[in-house]
């Protein structure tokens, strides 16, 4: 078990998604090491956030933290989010607060970082936040049955395990498959909450 480091986890996902994977892992990982969840698929830009103050007079809080695990919701800065390019910039504009931020809070600052990444499609978040080490956490087997869009999750997916330290699968068979990519690939098992069950079949 990892001890004393700094796990940013980038999600391809909202937070309220029914696969709460991405959370279950933070919420464990934060346990003995300090983790930013860096929430992409929840942002907002700035007539959302407006709007939302105005209609449900809530305040908009980007940076939430919760013990030692860190929530940081991103803004899009510049409108017209639909298009690829102003994307790209809002992204990086976010990836340079949170590096901002890390950078400001000395105890961050000098703990070791892990990348710890999901969804190939983020493969060009690797090296973006100075980490000592990158992570692919294969859970799933991308592809799709248009050959256009398997090629492109299939090349995304390779850039990727060419860009990270350590590949983790969660089977035997992701396993095998790439292990014929990547020199350096373990099999982490899915799990449970064995007492957690059983309490609730006693109910």
């Amino acid at each position: 078990m990892i001890k004393a480091k700094l796990v940013i986890i980038p999600y391809n996902l909202p937070q309220s998604w029914v696969c709460d994977y991405i959370q279950q892992t933070g919420k464990i990982l934060s346990q003995k090491n300090t983790v930013i969840s860096f929430l992409w698929q929840d942002s907002f830009s700035l007539r959302e956030i407006i709007l939302k103050r105005i209609t449900r007079k809530k305040k908009f809080v980007f940076i939430r933290k919760k013990s030692s695990l860190i929530i940081y919701t991103p803004i899009h800065f510049i409108p017209f989010k639909r298009f690829k390019l102003v994307r790209r910039i809002n992204l990086w504009i976010n990836l340079f607060i949170i590096r901002f931020i890390i950078s400001k809070d000395k105890n961050l600052a000098q703990k070791e970082k892990i990348l710890w990444i999901f969804d190939p499609e983020q493969n060009n978040l690797v090296g973006k936040f100075g980490e000592d080490l990158s992570l692919y956490d294969c859970v799933d087997f991308y592809s799709s049955i248009d050959p256009v869009e398997d090629n492109v999750k299939k090349g995304n997916e390779r850039k990727l395990i060419k860009k990270v330290n350590i590949v983790f699968t969660n089977s035997s068979v992701l396993y095998r498959l790439k292990k014929k990519l990547h020199p350096k690939v373990f099999q982490v098992p899915q799990g449970c909450n064995v007492d957690l069950f059983l309490k609730m079949k006693k109910q």
